[in-house]
């Protein structure tokens, strides 16, 4: 089982269903050492996180992780390309984690920016992660606060591009604020030799 979740909080983490892979945004924790214990004592997972930032107005925003059963080994990418797109390191981060595949399968958390469309940093943040996965060529998960319906995504031809299939519930997954009906912005872009091995 593998999740996708934007919790808000690094406090609710321990609140996700039990899962054998977890690709978590928005923890608003600048103390990752602080939030891998807390990770670790609560759900028993394993967890490689990037820190959120400080506002402007001193509160935290943004910070992903990604989660995992102890008994599977992960390892960030190897630095074998000069990648020429940068992208904020609270907002993506990348694992190779074992199992589903021998070699294993690269997982990807992501936080896209509100109320931006997929354009700007959004598309700038899309191009970052596509070019890491297309120089890789390991099969992958991506979940992720797109911030955007999968429809804008998949007109867009992005997961088409990295050989991938866009797979979301077809339901609301955010209700925020005054969006008493929700909208469908949390999902996964997956590799398609990987369809048939998840579920």
């Amino acid at each position: 089982i593998v999740l996708s979740a934007n919790v808000t909080s690094g406090k609710r983490i321990r609140d996700l269903p039990r899962c054998d892979a977890c690709l978590v945004q928005e923890t608003k924790s600048d103390d990752i050492g602080g939030l891998a214990r807390q990770i670790w004592s609560t759900t028993g997972l394993t967890s490689h996180n990037n820190a959120s930032v400080l506002t402007p107005e001193g509160g935290l925003s943004a910070g992903v992780s990604i989660l995992h059963r102890p008994e599977r080994q992960a390892a960030p990418p190897p630095e074998v390309v000069q990648y020429l797109l940068a992208f904020p390191p609270e907002r993506a981060i990348f694992r190779i984690v074992e199992g589903i595949l021998p070699h294993g399968v690269m997982f990807v958390s992501a936080y896209l920016f509100t109320g931006e469309g997929l354009l700007g940093r959004n598309w700038a943040l899309l191009s970052a992660i596509g070019e890491r996965l297309r120089a890789l060529h390991i099969p992958f998960i991506l979940g992720a606060d797109f911030q955007n319906c999968p429809e804008l995504l998949r007109q867009t031809g992005w997961a088409d591009a990295l050989g991938a299939r866009i797979v979301c519930p077809g339901a609301p997954t955010c209700f925020a604020n005054s969006n008493s009906a929700g909208s469908e912005i949390d999902y996964f872009v997956v590799s398609e030799v990987l369809l048939n091995k998840i579920t």
